[in-house]
Protein backbone atom coordinates (compact mmCIF):
# COMPACT_ATOMS: atom_id res chain seq x y z
CA UNK A 1 0.00 0.00 0.00
CA UNK A 2 1.57 3.33 -0.90
CA UNK A 3 -0.01 5.32 1.63
CA UNK A 4 2.15 7.18 3.86
CA UNK A 5 1.58 4.70 6.56
CA UNK A 6 4.62 6.38 8.55
CA UNK A 7 2.21 9.23 8.99
CA UNK A 8 -0.99 6.85 9.42
CA UNK A 9 0.92 5.36 12.11
CA UNK A 10 1.91 8.64 13.79
CA UNK A 11 -1.57 9.74 13.89
CA UNK A 12 -3.69 6.97 14.92
CA UNK A 13 -1.33 6.53 17.77
CA UNK A 14 -3.38 8.46 19.84
CA UNK A 15 -5.85 5.94 20.03
CA UNK A 16 -3.45 3.04 21.59
CA UNK A 17 -1.11 4.92 23.76
CA UNK A 18 0.54 8.42 24.79
CA UNK A 19 4.01 7.36 24.24
CA UNK A 20 5.38 8.58 20.79
CA UNK A 21 6.25 6.13 18.01
CA UNK A 22 9.73 5.96 17.50
CA UNK A 23 11.99 5.46 13.97
CA UNK A 24 12.93 2.29 15.46
CA UNK A 25 9.59 1.24 15.45
CA UNK A 26 8.70 2.08 11.84
CA UNK A 27 11.81 0.96 9.99
CA UNK A 28 10.52 -2.91 11.15
CA UNK A 29 7.22 -2.88 9.52
CA UNK A 30 6.30 -3.65 5.89
CA UNK A 31 3.72 -4.06 4.02
CA UNK A 32 3.02 -6.33 0.50
CA UNK A 33 -0.15 -6.15 -0.77
CA UNK A 34 -1.78 -7.87 -4.01
CA UNK A 35 -3.09 -5.24 -6.59
CA UNK A 36 -2.83 -2.37 -4.42
CA UNK A 37 -4.07 1.29 -4.67
CA UNK A 38 -2.26 4.22 -4.43
CA UNK A 39 -3.92 5.85 -1.91
CA UNK A 40 -0.78 8.67 -1.55
CA UNK A 41 -3.45 11.53 -3.23
CA UNK A 42 -5.60 10.86 -0.62
CA UNK A 43 -3.35 11.53 2.74
CA UNK A 44 -4.93 15.00 3.24
CA UNK A 45 -8.21 13.79 2.75
CA UNK A 46 -7.32 10.98 5.73
CA UNK A 47 -5.87 13.32 7.85
CA UNK A 48 -9.15 15.65 7.71
CA UNK A 49 -11.15 12.22 9.03
CA UNK A 50 -8.69 11.72 11.65
CA UNK A 51 -8.94 15.16 13.06
CA UNK A 52 -12.84 14.92 12.89
CA UNK A 53 -13.09 11.51 14.66
CA UNK A 54 -11.08 12.82 17.35
CA UNK A 55 -13.02 16.07 17.88
CA UNK A 56 -15.98 14.20 16.95
CA UNK A 57 -17.03 16.44 14.19
CA UNK A 58 -19.33 15.74 11.34
CA UNK A 59 -17.39 15.86 7.94
CA UNK A 60 -19.00 17.55 4.98
CA UNK A 61 -18.18 14.82 2.09
CA UNK A 62 -17.94 15.12 -1.58
CA UNK A 63 -17.85 11.47 -2.85
CA UNK A 64 -18.28 9.27 -5.50
CA UNK A 65 -19.82 6.14 -4.77
CA UNK A 66 -19.81 4.47 -8.58
CA UNK A 67 -17.01 4.40 -10.89
CA UNK A 68 -19.11 6.76 -13.30
CA UNK A 69 -17.45 9.68 -11.61
CA UNK A 70 -20.96 11.05 -10.13
CA UNK A 71 -20.38 13.24 -7.17
CA UNK A 72 -22.71 13.58 -4.29
CA UNK A 73 -22.36 15.47 -1.17
CA UNK A 74 -23.42 13.45 2.56
CA UNK A 75 -22.89 14.78 5.91
CA UNK A 76 -20.72 11.74 7.96
CA UNK A 77 -20.41 11.24 11.64
CA UNK A 78 -16.98 9.44 10.76
CA UNK A 79 -16.12 6.79 13.61
CA UNK A 80 -13.75 4.18 11.89
CA UNK A 81 -10.81 3.84 9.64
CA UNK A 82 -10.73 0.16 8.76
CA UNK A 83 -7.89 -1.48 6.61
CA UNK A 84 -9.68 -4.24 4.13
CA UNK A 85 -7.82 -6.16 1.34
CA UNK A 86 -5.70 -3.14 0.17
CA UNK A 87 -8.26 -0.35 0.37
CA UNK A 88 -9.02 1.46 3.49
CA UNK A 89 -12.56 2.45 4.42
CA UNK A 90 -14.23 5.17 6.45
CA UNK A 91 -16.81 3.78 8.63
CA UNK A 92 -19.50 6.10 10.34
CA UNK A 93 -23.31 7.04 10.33
CA UNK A 94 -25.14 9.64 7.98
CA UNK A 95 -26.86 12.52 9.48
CA UNK A 96 -28.85 15.56 8.60
CA UNK A 97 -27.69 18.30 7.14
CA UNK A 98 -28.06 21.14 9.15
CA UNK A 99 -29.00 21.54 13.22
CA UNK A 100 -28.44 18.77 14.95
CA UNK A 101 -26.72 16.29 13.75
CA UNK A 102 -29.15 12.96 13.95
CA UNK A 103 -28.23 9.87 11.98
CA UNK A 104 -31.07 9.67 8.55
CA UNK A 105 -30.77 5.66 8.40
CA UNK A 106 -30.73 2.82 11.30
CA UNK A 107 -26.91 1.06 10.08
CA UNK A 108 -23.54 2.01 10.04
CA UNK A 109 -22.29 3.30 6.39
CA UNK A 110 -19.38 2.53 4.88
CA UNK A 111 -17.43 4.73 2.25
CA UNK A 112 -13.84 4.10 0.07
CA UNK A 113 -11.11 6.18 1.20
CA UNK A 114 -10.32 6.51 -2.84
CA UNK A 115 -13.52 7.37 -3.88
CA UNK A 116 -13.87 10.93 -1.71
CA UNK A 117 -13.21 13.78 -3.51
CA UNK A 118 -13.12 16.61 -0.39
CA UNK A 119 -13.95 16.42 3.13
CA UNK A 120 -14.41 19.21 5.76
CA UNK A 121 -15.12 19.52 9.45
CA UNK A 122 -17.77 21.36 10.71
CA UNK A 123 -18.88 22.59 13.92
CA UNK A 124 -21.98 19.80 14.45
CA UNK A 125 -20.95 16.67 17.08
CA UNK A 126 -20.94 13.60 16.15
CA UNK A 127 -22.64 12.59 19.65
CA UNK A 128 -26.12 11.38 18.55
CA UNK A 129 -24.73 9.56 15.81
CA UNK A 130 -22.77 6.54 17.32
CA UNK A 131 -21.97 3.26 15.64
CA UNK A 132 -25.00 0.97 15.26
CA UNK A 133 -23.98 -2.39 17.30
CA UNK A 134 -23.31 -5.57 14.88
CA UNK A 135 -24.61 -8.14 15.83
CA UNK A 136 -23.08 -10.28 13.11
CA UNK A 137 -19.74 -8.75 14.42
CA UNK A 138 -17.17 -11.93 14.43
CA UNK A 139 -18.81 -13.65 11.73
CA UNK A 140 -16.79 -15.04 8.55
CA UNK A 141 -16.93 -11.65 5.97
CA UNK A 142 -16.45 -8.04 6.49
CA UNK A 143 -19.57 -6.63 4.04
CA UNK A 144 -22.40 -7.88 5.89
CA UNK A 145 -24.67 -9.05 3.05
CA UNK A 146 -28.20 -10.07 5.24
CA UNK A 147 -28.97 -12.81 7.43
CA UNK A 148 -25.75 -14.56 9.57
CA UNK A 149 -26.19 -18.14 8.18
CA UNK A 150 -24.32 -21.65 8.92
CA UNK A 151 -21.85 -22.96 6.52
CA UNK A 152 -19.89 -26.55 5.99
CA UNK A 153 -17.07 -26.94 3.72
CA UNK A 154 -15.04 -29.93 3.57
CA UNK A 155 -11.06 -29.53 3.03
CA UNK A 156 -8.92 -32.13 1.74
CA UNK A 157 -5.79 -32.91 4.39
CA UNK A 158 -3.47 -30.82 1.77
CA UNK A 159 -4.84 -27.44 3.32
CA UNK A 160 -4.94 -28.16 6.61
CA UNK A 161 -1.45 -26.27 8.24
CA UNK A 162 -3.45 -23.52 6.88
CA UNK A 163 -7.29 -23.67 7.51
CA UNK A 164 -7.22 -25.16 10.85
CA UNK A 165 -4.11 -22.79 12.10
CA UNK A 166 -6.72 -19.27 11.62
CA UNK A 167 -9.56 -18.35 12.78
CA UNK A 168 -11.97 -17.07 10.63
CA UNK A 169 -15.35 -16.96 12.19
CA UNK A 170 -16.06 -16.45 16.39
CA UNK A 171 -17.93 -19.94 15.81
CA UNK A 172 -16.17 -22.62 14.63
CA UNK A 173 -15.69 -25.75 14.17
CA UNK A 174 -13.35 -28.60 12.78
CA UNK A 175 -14.02 -32.16 12.26
CA UNK A 176 -11.36 -34.80 11.29
CA UNK A 177 -12.42 -37.40 9.11
CA UNK A 178 -10.73 -40.93 8.83
CA UNK A 179 -8.71 -39.92 5.83
CA UNK A 180 -7.20 -36.68 7.05
CA UNK A 181 -9.49 -34.76 5.42
CA UNK A 182 -11.81 -32.30 7.27
CA UNK A 183 -15.04 -30.23 7.74
CA UNK A 184 -15.05 -26.52 8.64
CA UNK A 185 -18.48 -25.33 10.06
CA UNK A 186 -18.58 -21.70 10.86
CA UNK A 187 -20.77 -18.73 10.81
CA UNK A 188 -20.81 -16.25 7.83
CA UNK A 189 -22.27 -13.09 7.32
CA UNK A 190 -21.57 -12.41 3.57
CA UNK A 191 -21.79 -15.36 0.82
CA UNK A 192 -20.12 -12.86 -1.72
CA UNK A 193 -17.23 -13.03 0.27
CA UNK A 194 -17.16 -16.87 0.97
CA UNK A 195 -17.85 -18.26 -2.58
CA UNK A 196 -14.81 -16.11 -3.37
CA UNK A 197 -12.74 -17.68 -0.35
CA UNK A 198 -13.71 -20.92 -1.32
CA UNK A 199 -13.08 -20.59 -5.21
CA UNK A 200 -9.72 -19.60 -4.13
CA UNK A 201 -8.66 -22.88 -2.43
CA UNK A 202 -9.80 -24.70 -6.05
CA UNK A 203 -10.30 -28.40 -5.99
CA UNK A 204 -9.03 -28.60 -2.05
CA UNK A 205 -13.20 -27.17 -0.94
CA UNK A 206 -15.97 -28.44 -1.60
CA UNK A 207 -19.11 -26.54 0.27
CA UNK A 208 -21.35 -28.74 1.76
CA UNK A 209 -23.95 -26.18 3.04
CA UNK A 210 -26.01 -24.33 2.72
CA UNK A 211 -27.68 -25.23 -0.97
CA UNK A 212 -27.36 -21.87 -2.27
CA UNK A 213 -24.02 -21.20 -1.62
CA UNK A 214 -22.90 -24.70 -3.37
CA UNK A 215 -25.04 -24.17 -6.13
CA UNK A 216 -23.62 -20.73 -6.88
CA UNK A 217 -19.76 -22.13 -6.61
CA UNK A 218 -20.52 -24.74 -9.02
CA UNK A 219 -21.90 -22.51 -11.62
CA UNK A 220 -18.53 -20.25 -11.03
CA UNK A 221 -16.48 -22.97 -11.69
CA UNK A 222 -18.53 -24.10 -14.40
CA UNK A 223 -18.60 -20.15 -15.99
CA UNK A 224 -14.47 -20.89 -15.48
CA UNK A 225 -14.32 -23.61 -17.53
CA UNK A 226 -16.17 -22.60 -20.25
CA UNK A 227 -13.78 -19.31 -20.17
CA UNK A 228 -11.21 -21.86 -21.50
CA UNK A 229 -12.99 -24.07 -23.94
CA UNK A 230 -11.75 -23.68 -27.42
Amino acid sequence: MKLNIDAVIQETSAYLSDDPITEDFLSVGDVYTKGSVDHTPYQPILDTIIESIRKHKVCRITYSPTADNVDKVYFLAPHRITAFHDNLYVVGRLVTEDGVAEPVNDHNNTFLLYRFKQAEITHRNTDLAPLVADQSEGAFGWFHSGDVFEAKILFKKEVAGYVTSRTWSNKQSVEYLENGDFVLTMTVRSRKELISWVLSFKDTATVLEPKDIRERVIAAARGILDNYRD
